[in-house]
């Protein structure tokens, strides 16, 4: 912008000196182009260094999307990647198949382990019932031989 200033300064000085002259109006002086092409070759280069900057700018947010896009591939990739069948041949597939199975057979043996604890409690009661039976039966017992006795006595 100075130089541009500079330049305009330059043109309206020349300009006043060629006022006095007495010429025609189409005639132009040699240092009037001279000036006018300097003032449109600084005209020119600011907007030439506008553009750069812009272009600059819009190659930077290129090369942002393009980065983005290839993030957004490879997921998608990766995501129906996860959806594709499974191989049923597999190492992981015979893994899965062996733990299923060791899952139904320890859930057997548990089913089995409650149902014999439940009879065992059962049992238990049952037992402790019968005891307190034969328990007050001995006690009966005894009191009636007691009875027994001290009528014989």
């Amino acid at each position: 912008k100075v130089s541009l200033d500079k330049l305009k300064s330059k043109c309206g000085m020349i300009s006043s000196v060629n006022a006095g002259k007495v010429e025609s109006d189409k005639y132009e002086s040699p240092e009037y182009k001279l000036i006018m092409a300097a003032q449109k070759r600084e005209e020119l280069q600011q907007e030439g260094d506008l553009l750069d900057e812009t272009i600059q700018k819009k190659e930077k947010e290129v090369r942002s999307m393009r980065k983005t896009l290839m993030e957004l591939r490879q997921r998608n990739t990766s995501f129906r990647a996860s959806f594709s069948k499974a191989d049923t041949n597999g190492a992981k597939a015979h893994e899965l198949n062996s733990l299923g199975e060791k899952v139904q057979t320890g859930q057997g043996n548990l089913v089995k382990a409650k149902k014999e604890l439940q009879q065992l409690e059962l049992s238990v009661t049952k037992d402790t019932i019968q005891l307190e039976y034969l328990k007050r039966g001995i006690d009966c017992n005894e009191n009636l031989k007691r009875k027994q006795f001290l009528q014989k006595s």
